[in-house]
């Protein structure tokens, strides 16, 4: 009695026992293995079903380092483009530089960053486009992004002093969309929480709650210039500023300079439209002005006011940035 007990309670618990291994396993970049059912596979993206459910997600391959079928047939991704994630500045030559949109494809845009090179006109433009390119892998290192798409050809802009190179690229990440924050029932795979919202598109924004247009400033001490809005919001602060030439020919933004908000201070992630020193970004014929946004982490909302300080032995600070 005992023994057909036994062999009745086997045949009940094999289903369970075997449930996990008729599940494929994907494997994510960022380190969530989830065991689903995939339903479609392709050279981009998959499709597929968490187990107990009836939606169909689709996950794009560059997200992935593997998928194992429940076959037992196991599908490298991970070749398709190396991506790294980037945690240190020091990382920035693993930053990977492409030319082809598709390459974006299931990456997370950060921001749109550009960088203009000392090097250019006819005899010197083929370098100051590479030193450009590795001004912005630079960038990105700071952002923590592993790719940027470069946008179209070099800008040559010859000027008074002499001639810059100008390239514009996107930033982008792997995401970090897939959060620990639910699980399956017959599975250790993670139910995914949606990606997070990227960085503006570009520096251009449409003024809103966020944003402090001409705000009042304490005290200045290069007193030309001008801090035109700051922007605040969950992912970012950036601050918009315009210098005049004066008696200058050149200027540029040292990749130290922070903000200081409610005692804690916060570092410059990233310039747009200024060179970062040693390079330098020269005023054109035609302009009195430099117009550049310089982006740091964000801010508390609670903060009512800030200072901007490049170093204590530069004349670029502000001192109660006022933020209300």
């Amino acid at each position: 009695m005992n023994r057909v007990l036994g062999f009745i309670l086997f045949l009940s618990a094999s289903p369970f026992i075997n449930a996990q291994e008729q599940l494929d396993s994907v494997f994510f970049r960022n380190g969530n293995t989830y065991a689903v059912n995939v339903i479609r596979s392709n050279n981009e993206s998959i499709e597929y079903m968490y187990p107990n459910e009836t939606v169909i997600n689709e996950t794009y391959k560059t997200q992935l380092l593997r998928i194992k079928y429940r076959s037992g047939r196991i599908e490298e991704c991970s070749e398709l483009l190396k991506i790294k994630r980037i945690t240190n500045f020091s990382d920035w030559e693993n930053v990977v530089v492409t030319y082809l949109a598709d390459d974006t494809k299931g990456l997370e845009k950060v921001s749109e960053i550009s960088y203009v090179s000392g090097w250019g006109g006819a005899w010197a433009a083929g370098m100051g486009y590479n030193k450009a390119i590795q001004g912005l892998q630079k960038k990105a290192a700071k952002l923590g992004c592993g790719l940027i798409l470069i946008h179209g050809s070099p800008n040559m802009t010859n000027t008074k002093f002499g001639a810059g190179t100008r390239v514009n690229a996107s930033a982008y990440k792997i995401p970090d969309a897939y959060e620990n924050d639910a699980k399956h029932d017959s599975s250790p795979a993670l139910i995914s929480s949606g990606m997070k919202l990227a960085m503006e598109d570009s520096v251009h924004y449409t003024p809103d709650k966020d944003t402090v247009n001409n705000p009042y400033v304490k005290t200045v001490i290069d007193k030309m210039a001008i801090i035109k809005r700051v922007i605040r919001k969950d992912d970012f602060t950036a601050v918009e500023i315009s210098i005049k030439r004066g008696k200058r020919q050149w200027c540029n933004i040292n990749e130290d300079t922070y903000i200081e908000a409610d005692g804690i201070r916060y570092t410059m992630t990233c310039a747009d439209g200024i060179a970062t020193a040693p390079e330098k970004t020269y005023f054109p014929y035609t302009e009195d002005s430099v117009t550049f946004t310089l982006f740091f982490p964000p801010i508390p909302k609670s903060a009512a006011s800030m200072h901007l300080i490049e170093s204590t032995y530069s004349d670029f600070r502000f001192y109660g940035i006022q933020l209300r």
